[in-house]
């Protein structure tokens, strides 16, 4: 009886020893992912495109194992995301501005937990993504006569507390020389895709002294910020064409900026997002510079005189003093005509030099434009 009294008890005191064990092989893991919590704070470096200030600020958190993205608003410059869990984190700052002022956007980055220091409590500062404008053009050269595509990439403010953007404008003020063609375009880059626009409907184009601007509508505006609010990279891309003057010379250069005018930079104003300078240089039809070949002393053409002054006679052959081959009282054969010799040019190797140097001058230059029309016509065909 008494060992089959003993029986249950030890199978249950077996039980409570293997409960005991598990519960204290889970004690330490249970600890150890206590430690491992982390936390990442932002911090927003001032810039002097913050009219507003730079706080109030805004964040966003995603990845790791959270389920949602967590959104942190702060008066200052700083917020801070508490118990997070080892993982890589995905940051971006949300808007706080409201209404057409300027306000430099933080880039958005990723974090992780632990870093490469295996510090769990992570700071992050994020660089400020400033507002650029690039230009550039379909050609890297110029002839007189051509056509030209200018293009302006613009990047975009991140858009208000309310989801719109207030104002997008373009400006080129061309050089002298060129004129629009009056052809252009504007769309919107989203990573891979492309997002046309629609001419009067989403922007306007117009030209004044000689100067191009592009406007977005309230309709583009609000495609646009549709777009940037979703997506940190985005870019206006600008193109439009002109006409460069036949009157223009080879050697001339042709330089310019554009200037970009987003919310808080009214056109009017002082301030606006200026482009690199663009240079275009000017060259001949041909891209071949024909050189002017030097007067020789003498005529290009074979037994010519070397005299160097035009119709001037050359030296006339006469005795040589204390020579009498050619005297009256020389002997003649009776019947027969004395036939005296002929005179020798003392010129007569100088005059030989002359003409072969001529020569070779005359088939350089012949050489030299039959290699002009030759390259002509290759670029023809």
């Amino acid at each position: 009886m008494t060992s089959r009294t003993s029986q249950p008890l030890m199978r249950l005191l077996t039980l409570l020893t293997l409960l005991l064990v598990a519960l204290v092989m889970a004690l330490p893991v249970t600890a150890s992912a206590q430690t491992q919590l982390g936390s990442v704070t932002i911090k927003k470096l001032p810039t002097s495109l913050d009219t507003p200030g730079v706080h109030p600020v805004r964040f966003e958190l995603t990845g790791g194992d959270l389920a949602a993205p967590l959104i942190l608003y702060s008066d200052t410059d700083t917020v801070r995301f508490d118990d997070l869990t080892p993982g890589t984190y995905h940051a971006r700052e949300l808007a706080t501005r409201t209404g057409d002022v300027a306000r430099a956007t933080s880039a958005a980055f990723t974090v992780a937990i632990p870093d490469n220091e295996g510090r769990v409590d992570v700071t992050a500062f994020p660089k400020p993504q400033p507002l650029t404008l690039q230009k550039s053009a379909d050609v890297s050269t110029v002839v007189p006569g051509s056509r030209v595509t200018y293009v302006l990439d613009g990047s975009v403010p991140l858009p208000d507390t309310n989801g719109q953007l207030h104002r997008y404008v373009l400006h080129d003020a061309l050089p002298e020389g060129l004129t629009p063609t009056g052809d252009s375009s504007l769309r919107i880059l989203v990573d891979d895709r492309t997002v046309p626009l629609g001419a009067g409907v989403d922007y306007t184009v117009r030209t004044e002294n000689n100067t191009v601007t592009a406007t977005l509508t309230p309709a583009g505006l609000e495609r646009l910020a549709a777009e940037r609010a979703e997506h940190d990279d985005v870019i206006v891309r600008f193109a439009f064409g002109v006409r460069v003057s036949t009157a223009l010379q080879p050697g001339t250069t042709l330089t310019n900026i554009g200037l970009l005018y987003p919310d808080g930079y009214p056109e009017d104003g002082d301030d606006s997002v200026i482009s690199n300078e663009h240079v275009l240089p000017v060259t001949s039809q041909s891209g071949l510079v024909i050189p002017i070949l030097p007067i020789f002393p003498g005529s290009f053409f074979p037994g010519s005189s070397g005299s160097s002054t035009p119709g001037a006679p050359g030296p006339t052959a006469g005795p040589t003093p204390g020579d009498d081959s050619l005297s009256k009282d020389s002997p003649t054969v009776p019947g027969v005509q004395a036939t005296p010799e002929r005179p020798v040019r003392s010129d007569a190797l100088a005059s030989t030099g002359a003409s072969i140097l001529g020569t070779v001058a005359l088939g350089a230059f012949l050489s030299l434009i039959g290699i002009t029309f030759y390259m002509r016509g290759r670029r023809v065909h």
